[in-house]
């Protein structure tokens, strides 16, 4: 997978589903990548940018969270650590 990509989904996470569970995150990742994988560009989008913005109200209208996600500017180092994790989860290495 495509930094970008990667990159892409951790920001959508730290909007959409920040400070929770594991598994939440990997549910709402896998989302994602199915509706990425489903050739489905009329309903989903044919790219990530796409499937993210169409799908995803954290990035079509950008929260605080995903606002620091896509600056890089945390209000703690929790929030900062949180974040760094998320490309673990598409990456398969938790």
């Amino acid at each position: 997978m495509a930094d970008q990509t990667v990159l892409a989904l951790a920001q959508m996470l730290s909007g959409e589903v920040s400070g929770q569970p594991y598994e939440t995150k990997v549910r709402v990742a896998s989302t994602a990548l199915n509706r990425l994988s489903a050739n489905n560009p009329k309903e989903f989008g044919s790219s990530m940018p796409e499937v993210l913005q169409k799908g995803y109200y954290a990035v079509s209208n950008p929260n605080t969270p995903y606002k620091q996600a896509v600056s890089g500017n945390f209000p703690d180092e929790a929030s900062q650590n949180d974040f760094k994790t998320e490309p673990r989860y598409r990456r398969g290495t938790c």
